[in-house]
């Protein structure tokens, strides 16, 4: 059986990646830019290539990271793009600080440019538990009366309405979203916001509107379409110098052998394509014949840029509306109300293993006869294609070529639990009780460049896996699954009279990631006003499929008095 090298592979791909040369450019909007911990974040990230395409068909996985002004993160997500776009929620724990705070976007194509590349967004968060006016002072600006006027509708260019400019608390609110006298000319993705207004002007953000070109000619970050990539590195442990062509495997634990494998470079650095089938699976991955190494693994959520705050706030504007918004939130958590809801993940397709054999010569399972007490007596009275001996004080396994009726000279690669183990010392405790199956491959195999003097996988009964002593380098850890996508779910007061008798002090009426505005149509919402009073604003951010960014944003009033 042969199968292409995984190196060859990524070297064909980077060679004609750098020829394509296309980057690509993230983009993120958020329900609101001051938060209270304790409070969901919602966003909507969408990903264009910059010949203009509404959505770039490069990657189908981008990133998120959220951290604070010492560069410590707070999460880092890995987004599942539908058509280029992701989006959900991102819960602000209570433990956090007081302060500025930054998002950073991103997919693993981008990091070829750079971080100067990725889009990046300012946002401050308050702990309802610091009564400390005082921390806002190396973030403020003088108190200037009008410094802090909400955005108006000049400038914009999509026309927002609303049925009225004051509505009574739990009153329906009309909007209609007008894109005719806009001038644009082709179809537009838009997010949508209603928050309380905010004692800010303008969101310190990056673009990422680099010149987009990598920094070398090598692609070393390649575009997840298929599935994830994962980058390493092997080291020797000696001089921390990266060991060359050395082979990498890489399993996971399963109810069949599988394999993949692939060679370092010059620099000890290797690469795996991670499809479906790693999902929220254990990886293993051993450099063949190593030891005294370590295998590092890429954190790509590893941003070396330090995050310098640059947006200023008025102490006296800041301190009264933080004041009132940590009393709603606190209110809200009194009451448990909590308006996202987790969407449930489409199942997606069954991922093909990357099998190691077809079918094995023979299978044998040891629970069917009388107990043996350790693998030499299972291999010596039910596995007549294997034959175990000691030599100074360790055992040696070699395989029967079934063919050609004679025994390899060199040892089989054996598997367990589906990953390929040292060498057959590791298992010789395991007894009849502890083994469900074994499989053995009688013939000699090449897989890729590798050549294997037949094949034996042990499946046992309660993970023995988890007890091997690694000889070689190997490392194991947990495949990153895809952050859940979720939606903000408010009260519908014309349906829900349960909620009539829970007091409603949101501060975000309405926020819709993906909404779409068709040429020369109205879009219209609705929501629900609720108990908190004051200036409220609605935000409409978006970009067209000929890459025009649309923006538009006005602001209502709900009334203190009752209808």
């Amino acid at each position: 059986m042969k199968k292409l090298n995984i190196t060859l592979l990524i070297t064909v791909l980077q060679l004609f990646l750098t020829y394509l040369g296309a980057q690509e450019q993230a983009s993120l909007h958020t329900d609101r830019n001051i938060f209270i911990a304790g409070e969901n974040l919602f966003f909507n990230l969408y990903i264009v290539d910059k010949q203009g395409s509404t959505s770039s068909s490069k990657s189908n996985f981008a990133y998120l990271v959220l951290r604070n002004v010492q560069n410590a993160r707070i999460y880092g997500l890995r987004l599942k793009l539908n058509n280029g776009m992701a989006s959900g929620s991102l819960y602000l724990p209570d433990t956090l600080s007081t302060g500025p705070y930054q998002l950073v976007a991103y997919t693993n194509y981008m990091r070829n440019a750079g971080e100067e590349s990725f889009f990046t967004r300012e946002i401050f968060v308050a702990n309802r538990f610091d009564n400390e006016p005082g921390k806002l002072l190396s973030y403020a600006l003088n108190d200037t009366a009008n410094v802090f006027t909400p955005l108006s509708a000049a400038g914009n260019n999509l026309k927002l309405s609303f049925d009225k400019p004051r509505y009574h608390k739990r009153e329906k609110i009309s909007i209609d979203i007008d894109p005719s006298e806009s001038g644009l000319k082709s179809l537009t993705n838009i997010s949508i916001s209603v928050h309380k207004t905010e004692p800010i002007e303008t969101v310190q953000t990056n673009s990422g509107l680099a010149d987009g070109k990598p920094e070398s000619s090598e692609c070393s970050y390649l575009p997840e379409n298929k599935g994830t990539i994962v980058n390493g590195r092997l080291i020797d442990n000696d001089n921390q110098k990266g060991l060359p062509e050395k082979i990498i495997f890489l399993s996971t634990p399963d109810s069949i052998a599988n394999l993949q494998f692939t060679q370092t470079d010059k620099e000890g650095k290797f690469q795996f394509l991670l499809n479906g089938y790693y999902t929220n699976k254990k990886l293993y991955f051993k450099a063949q014949d190593t030891q005294n190494a370590k295998i590092e693994i890429d954190d790509k959520y590893d941003i070396k840029t330090a995050f310098k705050p640059s947006v200023r706030y008025s102490i006296t504007a800041m301190v009264n509306y933080l004041t009132n918004a940590k009393n709603v939130t606190t209110i809200q958590k009194n009451y448990r109300s909590d308006y996202k809801k987790e969407l449930t993940a489409r199942p997606s397709k069954i991922e093909n293993p990357p099998t190691f054999y077809l079918k094995p010569y023979f299978t044998t399972y040891p629970a069917d006869y009388v107990k043996l007490n350790d693998f030499v007596e299972i291999s010596r009275e039910l596995l007549f294609l294997s034959k175990i001996r000691k030599h100074s004080k360790m055992y040696i396994i070699n395989m029967l070529d079934y063919n050609n009726k004679d025994f390899f000279s060199e040892s089989p690669l054996i598997f367990l639990d589906g990953v390929p183990i040292d060498d057959i010392n590791q298992i010789i405790p395991l007894n009849t009780d502890k083994i469900n199956k074994i499989e053995t491959v009688g013939e000699s195999l090449y897989y890729g460049g590798l050549f294997f003097s037949g094949i034996m996988a042990v499946f046992s009964k309660k993970n023995e896996l988890n007890n091997i002593h690694w000889q070689s380098t190997t490392l194991s850890l947990k495949a990153e699954p895809d952050y859940p996508a979720s939606v903000f779910c408010p009260p519908d007061y014309s349906k829900d009279n349960k909620r009539l008798r829970i007091p409603d002090f949101r501060q975000l009426l309405y926020w819709e990631p993906n909404a779409t505005l068709q040429l020369g149509e109205k879009k219209h919402i609705e929501c629900y006003a609720s108990d908190n009073t004051g200036e409220y604003t609605i935000d409409v951010k978006g970009v067209t499929a000929d890459g025009t960014p649309v923006n538009a944003s006005t602001t209502f009033t709900i009334l203190s008095n009752s209808k």
